[in-house]
């Protein structure tokens, strides 16, 4: 079995949680948290995640499987 075929989809899923990591677990929260930040950013931010989830498997051929 070919492992370049089981680990596209690992490596799609492992590029999602590491940049919501980045944004909501290092100190890069504390730039987009301050009190003078709009409300909505937190959810610019989970929406820019989802997008990116989306794409991510959008983009996916059917041969990845």
């Amino acid at each position: 079995m070919n492992d370049n075929r089981t680990r596209q989809p690992l490596e799609r899923i492992i590029l999602v949680v590491a940049v919501a990591l980045l944004l909501f677990v290092t100190p890069v929260l504390y730039s987009w948290a301050r009190d003078d930040s709009p409300w909505y950013v937190v959810y610019l931010l989970w929406f820019f995640i989802i997008a990116l989830s989306g794409w991510l498997t959008y983009t996916q051929r059917d041969d990845d499987f």
